[in-house]
């Protein structure tokens, strides 16, 4: 009767040791899959962040290509940028300043 006991006890803790690392083995994997989980939504809302600038970034310079092949944009960069002038202008300079007397 004794050794009955003992083997029920010994049976006992057995399965109470069993269901301790089963809680904790499941314990640890719904821990680690909810850090994993917040890491992923972090990633995507970084990345959602990024589409959404990107796009932005796309709009203007669709905008940008639309405004140079206007005749109106390429004859001010003609005139700003490369000095060009129409045939029928006449172009008036300034004379430098003379700073030495």
């Amino acid at each position: 009767m004794a050794d009955r006991k003992k083997s029920k006890s010994k049976y006992k803790t057995i399965r109470l040791f069993i269901i301790i690392v089963l809680c904790v083995y499941f314990s640890y994997s719904l821990i680690t899959q909810q850090v994993q989980i917040y890491t992923a939504k972090k990633q995507i809302s970084e990345l959602d962040a990024e589409i959404t600038q990107q796009q932005q970034t796309k709009e203007e310079l669709q905008k940008k290509k639309e405004l140079i092949n206007t005749p109106e944009f390429i004859e001010k960069y003609a005139r700003e940028e490369l000095g060009l002038v129409a045939p029928d202008e006449i172009i008036f300079m300034e004379a430098p300043k003379n700073t030495s007397k």
